[in-house]
């Protein structure tokens, strides 16, 4: 928390907002989200872009699943923008009536960010680059075709885990021992995980996912053409 005269005059002041969104079991939650639309590239940012996979990388994953009999697994990074470290100076102002337990706010109007912040330019760039490294470290190879899409094998050459992602979301063809040793390893790495989004693949990317056989897989989109019909 810093005040005023500590903040460089040429790096800009982002305003923050609260964003609300009422959950299924109505319950509200409150994200606290950065005005980005006032950083300037090139100064305050030097790149945007993240990748997500390709419908055709999910196929994939999906494919392996069926041939080798594994079973689809998903899992979700909690609050994913807001694990990676910032290599840029950003400050934002205080939300008002802010009050935070053994901190004295007096004199300060800003923050410093160290790790991203949800509506800052850079964050989804951020987060994919910390989540390739994890998954590299943890001995999966990236696809030359699909920077999102990543394969790992056995000391025999045969694919033990195929593993595609979007932004948080997290698809993947292997055992149950893989996948929950492929978790904790990345929770060894600092990726934090929803822990109950851990396990079998109901729903991914808009898609849900049926296992009708030892070697078959049902993709359907039903609920969204009900929601269009209803709509």
């Amino acid at each position: 928390v810093l005040p005023a005269p500590r903040r460089s005059s040429r790096v800009p002041l982002l305003d923050t907002k609260e964003v609300l969104k009422v959950r299924n079991d109505d319950s509200v939650k409150c994200r606290l989200t950065a005005r980005g639309f006032l950083q300037r590239e090139n100064i305050d940012y030097y790149g945007t872009y993240s990748p997500v996979t390709t419908p055709a990388s999910i196929r994939i994953v999906v494919c392996l699943a069926a041939t080798f009999g594994a079973p689809l697994k998903t899992a979700d990074a909690a609050s994913a923008y807001l694990q990676a470290r910032c290599t840029e100076e950003i400050y934002v102002a205080l939300p008002r009536d802010l009050h935070l337990e053994g901190v004295n706010l007096e004199g300060a109007n800003c923050f410093r960010l160290r790790k991203g912040l949800y509506g800052t330019k850079q964050a989804g760039r951020g987060w994919f680059y910390m989540l390739s490294k994890a998954l590299i470290d943890c001995g999966l190879e990236q696809a030359p075709e699909d920077p999102c899409l990543y394969f790992r094998r056995d000391g025999n050459g045969k694919i033990e885990i195929a593993l595609c992602t979007v932004v948080d979301d997290l698809l993947g063809a292997a055992t149950d021992e893989i996948w929950e040793g492929l978790m904790t390893d990345l929770q060894k790495r600092n990726i934090k995980l929803d822990l109950q989004s851990i396990g079998d693949a109901v729903e991914f990317n808009g898609m849900r996912i049926r296992r009708t056989g030892d070697h078959a897989y049902e993709l359907h989109q039903s609920h969204y053409i009900d929601e269009v019909a209803r709509a």
